[in-house]
């Protein structure tokens, strides 16, 4: 076995000549006996609850029963663009404009949401 100048090159050398180098170093050491035994961990992921949750969102109603955008995108599930796309389009709820702005019925959206679940 030759002796390289290079520190970073790997040399082969065979396990009995490693533990006759390293001596009783080279052996793992036992467990102490006093040590607990270790158990697996299951670590498959638990399976997602089938269970249907229903997602609580909080709408500011006026007491003639309208909603600006906002609320009512909130209210049907939507973003406020597809409200807007829909009022270009001739499609979706009813709407009324009061002083330049959109307002929807509570009413006119429920019966829109009943439409889409009927697949109509």
């Amino acid at each position: 076995m030759e002796v390289d100048d290079d520190p970073n090159r790997w040399v082969s050398i065979p396990m009995a000549s490693l533990i006759a180098l390293l001596g009783s170093r080279a052996r793992p050491a036992a467990p102490p006996i006093d040590m607990p035994a270790v158990r697996p961990v299951d670590m498959t992921p638990a399976p997602p609850e089938q269970t249907a949750s229903i997602e609580t969102v909080k709408v500011q109603i006026l007491p003639d029963g309208r909603m600006d955008c906002k609320n009512a995108a909130l209210y049907m599930g939507n973003k406020e663009k597809t409200l807007a796309t829909w009022r270009t389009q001739g499609k979706g709820p009813r709407f009324v404009k009061v002083g330049g702005r959109v307002f929807y019925y509570r009413d006119d959206l429920d019966a829109e949401i009943g439409k889409s679940r009927r697949g109509q």
